[in-house]
């Protein structure tokens, strides 16, 4: 799979995720619009997160990089869904734990969403987790 085609796909899982989601919403919110969500796009700058290798076998894959392209693709989805958003980091900047928390925080979010990615070493185990 190419980048391309890999965005295509987080971007269609993310749209699957918010129909659950708007459906689990629905008695919360009056509207979209009405609820901030805060997307985290784990890691960056000096912090570079679990370290994978490409489907290649050479290419060295760094959480930082992949959790700052799904963060972007979220927010599209989420806006074009109504949401309003706010990132955390927009770029390969370093922002500390405490600092994201508060943003969130002092905006008042509804909803804060911090995106990882794992590593594992056998393909076989890969999947989406959550805490």
């Amino acid at each position: 799979m190419n980048d391309r085609e890999t965005l295509v796909a987080v971007r269609s899982t993310l749209r699957h995720v918010l129909a659950q989601l708007d459906n689990a919403l629905v008695p919360t919110l009056a509207a979209p619009d009405s609820a901030l969500i805060v997307v985290d796009a784990g890691h960056g700058g000096s912090d570079p997160g679990a370290k994978g290798v490409g489907v290649d076998g050479h290419q060295t894959i760094l959480e930082k990089d992949v959790t700052l392209a799904c963060s972007r693709a979220l927010v599209e989805v989420l806006k074009e869904a109504g949401y309003r958003t706010m990132e955390t980091r927009t770029s390969d900047t370093f922002v500390g734990l405490m600092d994201r928390a508060k943003m969130a925080n002092d905006a008042k979010a509804f909803c804060f969403v911090s995106l990882h990615a794992n590593f594992a070493s056998v393909a076989a185990r890969n999947g989406a987790t959550g805490n």
